[in-house]
């Protein structure tokens, strides 16, 4: 088995045959001299911070991911596709998703997570920010994992994530349409299926139950999107995003109200079910629809009603 400084060393050379380097030109692309880089190269001794840092500002990789024995780089310079194999294929999902993401990063974390986040994917900054260049739903499922498993994000941060849905670029389409209704009934309805295709072309939403005090929405993968990334639907997805639906389903609310409904997951594909189902409670809304002119009283209402505790999602 390799050690550290030998996983490292290959790792380097790999990286210094795909971008057709010399190893005098490799050397000066890290700001060293020839002669420094091929003597440690010779003893496999790690290279300065400084060095392999400037490296990974170039190449857009986090330096870290030198002492993985699976890194792969994402270069090629006769490649001009953005993405590395693994998201480059079955591109149903926009950037804005992504886009999202890194902005609450960002917010609860610092700028330096955000630019570590890009290059761990090798992703930058001008693919991104265009919300309407194509990923696959592995990125976004990757993406999330390494969320929980480095980052240390909670269940609470990803159902954050879903609710920040009014406040994204596209909201605007969202409430013009959200807001031809008045009834919560109608609000959930016209969500559901006219909207979530704006934003989520990866799964079918649907509502399977509903009355004017609670709904059961139910979200199923598509089946070409599922064959086309060769998963078993077991495999589709995962806790992360699937949180970050329960998010994006309980902002609808938020469009009429100024206030987020309350979620509960009562199904999982992760569990075996043939969709992911939620319970979305409308009462307390329809005690707000029964006041004349609910739209202006909605405020001045949520101030003086007693909501139950911990009125945000549940799980």
């Amino acid at each position: 088995m390799l050690n550290e400084n030998q996983i490292f060393w290959k790792n380097l050379e790999r990286i210094r045959e795909q971008m057709l380097l010399s190893h005098t030109d490799f050397a000066a692309s890290m700001g060293m001299r020839s002669a420094d880089y091929m003597a440690s190269k010779l003893k496999e001794k790690f290279l300065s911070v400084d060095a392999v840092y400037e490296l990974g500002e170039k190449m857009n990789f986090h330096f870290s991911d030198l002492l993985t024995s699976d890194f792969v780089l994402n270069y090629d310079p006769n490649d001009k596709r953005p993405l590395g194999n693994r998201y480059n294929s079955a591109t149903f999902s926009h950037t804005r998703a992504l886009i999202n993401i890194l902005n609450y990063v960002e917010l609860t974390k610092g700028t330096r997570a955000k630019i570590n986040l890009l290059r761990k994917f090798q992703l930058s900054e001008e693919f991104i920010k265009q919300e309407n260049n194509k990923a696959n739903y592995l990125l976004i499922t990757d993406v999330t994992k390494y969320l929980t498993t480095q980052l240390g994000f909670t269940q609470k941060d990803f159902l954050a994530i879903g609710r920040r849905m009014p406040f994204l670029s596209h909201s605007a389409v969202l409430k013009s349409k959200l807001s031809e209704h008045k009834a919560a009934t109608e609000i959930l309805e016209c969500f559901i299926y006219e909207c979530t295709t704006l934003f989520d072309t990866n799964c079918t939403y649907r509502i399977s139950h509903m009355n004017s005090d609670e709904a059961v929405v139910e979200v199923v993968p598509n089946k070409h999107v599922v064959d086309a990334l060769r998963l078993n639907m077991i495999d589709f997805g995962n806790e992360e995003v699937c949180l970050t639906k329960m998010g994006n389903i309980s902002s609808t609310m938020y469009f009429r109200y100024g206030r987020n409904a309350r979620v509960k997951k009562i199904s999982s594909i992760h569990q075996g079910s043939e969709s992911n189902k939620y319970l979305f409670e409308l009462s307390p809304f329809k005690k707000v629809d029964a006041i004349p002119d609910a739209a202006s009283s909605a405020g001045i209402f949520y101030h003086n009603i007693r909501m139950p505790h911990g009125d945000d999602l549940i799980h």
